[in-house]
């Protein structure tokens, strides 16, 4: 028999106590440098240096020979403090900044053009340096601003104005300076591409991520790894060797004629510690090879380090690239290289780094699976014995009742009916739990705390054939699924012990709310743990409750045994 009812709160609760997991995640992996300089205040910078850089020559040589003419020094005044200004608000204001770019990248225009071009070079001071300066100057700028598309328009623009105003200071020259202006031109159009090509460059290569499908095996993952590296290195073949961590053999991939040859080696046939720590470019017959340096550098070697993949394959010429992860260690031979230079060993650096963090990512991603699938596992094996296993136990519990009651001569006709029903609502319990493991419950279906818990305890108390009552502070609603799914489970659990260790006959359950914490107090009468409050407690309701991050506290004595659960569920 049940007893529900509710009551009003009083009291304050326990304060919660909540277990949680902090996990700190780590990737070394920069593949891009930020920038340490703010780029309008470098632009701002330079643009004053270049500045003073014309003035004060053309201010000392006022009283020369051939002194600038008076309105280029003026205009280099006024250029001057324009810069500076522009220089005082990319240090304080960044929104002005941003909106007088273009105003200000246009007057570096028109001044190189008018300035530089017409009144300085037109009277022969100053030379070329000036003018190729501001030059190289304005696309940086336009390529730091605008990428490419700007500093090939800016360059176009250049030089089409530069044979424009060239022509026009020549018109009236007897002789064109053809020869002149078509060794500048020239500078200028070498200049314009090879900026453009190398402002376009990044830092450091950065290669696309490699991924390899679930559960791949090594085979798979070495075939990814190899044409992952074809795809950022045009060579002719890729060799590797790897060895997984924890495991003796080493794992050989090598291009044949006939498609990928592979085979597994013992440790003493390849030893992997007999490779480069980094990435290197390696000329056997000639006994040469260059390396990476810590900061980038490219660094010429005479005497070639130990590498067993290019020893085992005999490859007079490529890269070695090692790898190292978590997931184990291996080394990677690329040959037949199409155009190998030093630059190679950057993206080599970088397929390195990719290659590492694959396999890190695909080892983390194993040992998540293999702990979801020990969760599931625990999980199923706690489901099972508190439904399949406590209703055997609860019907062989009946069954000696049933057994004492024919040996006494007593009717037993209502008892078998009650027996059936408590067999017939744990048949439809297991039901339940088989639905569950073969399909997810649906979160989105209410489980109310009254209608759900009471329930469970009424159908619990009668298979066990126990009083049971059932209390309930305030009306708390609906329960997340997964919590009325652990309660229910919970109370299974804690009536069956109370009354096959216990030998108790009555039980009280009390629900109510705790700052975002539902707590659950469970009583019996039974005789109690022999070791008191002291008692280990049960393994499987600690186990319901750690994966719900929740805690219990016991208080045991003779007559009365309390259960105080603790269940957070925000």
């Amino acid at each position: 028999m049940v007893k529900i009812g509710r009551k009003a709160k009083s009291g304050a609760g326990i304060p919660p106590l909540l277990l949680a997991d902090e996990v700190e995640v780590s990737r070394k992996r920069i593949m891009r440098s930020q920038p340490r300089v703010h780029t309008s205040r470098m632009i701002a910078a330079c643009r004053v240096a270049l500045a003073l850089a014309l003035l004060v020559p053309a201010a000392v040589n006022l009283a020369s020979n051939n002194p600038a003419p008076p309105p280029a020094v003026a205009a280099l005044v006024v250029y001057l403090a324009f810069s500076t200004g522009l220089l005082v608000i990319a240090w304080r204001n960044w929104w002005l900044d941003h909106h007088l770019r273009r105003i200000a990248f246009t007057i570096d225009v028109l001044f190189t053009l008018l300035l530089l071009l017409y009144w300085l070079e037109g009277t022969r001071f100053g030379g070329s340096g000036p003018f190729l300066a501001f030059f190289i100057f304005l696309l940086v700028c336009a390529n730091l601003l605008w990428r490419l598309r700007g500093l090939a328009i800016t360059a176009l623009l250049m030089i089409t104005a530069y044979i424009a105003v060239g022509v026009v200071i020549d018109a009236g020259a007897a002789h064109w300076q053809s020869v002149w202006y078509g060794q500048r031109l020239i500078f200028m159009i070498v200049i314009s591409v090879f900026l453009s090509w190398f402002l376009q460059q990044p830092v450091r290569p950065v290669p696309a991520q490699l991924v390899w499908p679930q559960g791949a095996s090594t085979a798979d993952k070495i075939a990814a790894v190899q044409s992952f590296i074809r795809q950022h290195i045009r060579c002719s073949a890729v060799a590797a060797a790897w060895t997984p961590d924890q495991e003796p053999w080493v794992y050989v991939a090598e291009p044949g004629t006939t498609g990928l040859q592979t085979a597994l080696l013992g440790p003493e046939a390849m030893d992997l510690q007999e490779r480069p720590p980094a990435p290197i470019l390696f000329d056997r017959q000639r006994q040469r090879g260059m390396q990476l340096d810590d900061d980038g550098s490219l660094i010429p070697i005479r005497h070639l380090p130990a590498c067993c993949l290019a020893d085992c394959l005999a490859q007079p010429v490529g890269i070695c690239m090692p790898v190292n992860s978590r997931a184990g260690q291996g080394s990677f031979l690329i040959t037949g290289v199409t155009g190998l230079t030093g630059n190679h060993l950057h993206i080599a650096a970088a397929l390195a780094e990719e290659i590492a963090y694959a396999m890190d990512r695909d080892h983390a991603a194993t040992v998540q699976r293999e702990a979801e699938v020990e969760q599931v596992r625990q999980a199923t094996a706690r489901d099972l014995h508190d439904s399949v296993v406590q209703s055997l136990a609860g019907a062989s519990f009946q069954l000696e009742a049933l057994r004492q009651r024919a040996l006494a001569g007593q009717p037993m006709a209502d008892a078998l009916a009650n027996v059936q029903q408590a067999l017939m609502r744990e048949g439809q319990l297991v039901e339940s739990l088989i639905h569950q493991l073969r399909k997810s419950e649906d979160a989105s279906q209410p489980h109310t705390a009254m209608m759900d818990i009471g329930t469970a305890l009424a159908g619990t108390a009668d298979h066990w054939g126990v009083t049971a009552e059932f209390e309930m502070e305030e009306d708390i609603g609906d329960l997340p699924p997964k919590i009325a799914l652990e309660l229910h489970h919970l109370l299974r659990e804690a009536v069956s012990n109370a009354v096959r260790h216990g030998k108790a006959d009555k039980v009280e359950v009390t629900l109510r709310m705790d700052g975002g914490v539902l707590q659950m107090d469970f009583t019996d009468n039974g005789t109690g743990f022999v070791s008191g409050d002291n008692a280990a407690l049960p393994r499987s309701v600690l186990g319901r409750m750690r994966a719900i991050q929740g805690t219990l506290q016991l208080s045991s004595r003779p007559g009365h045994t309390r259960l105080s659960m603790r269940l957070p569920i925000g």
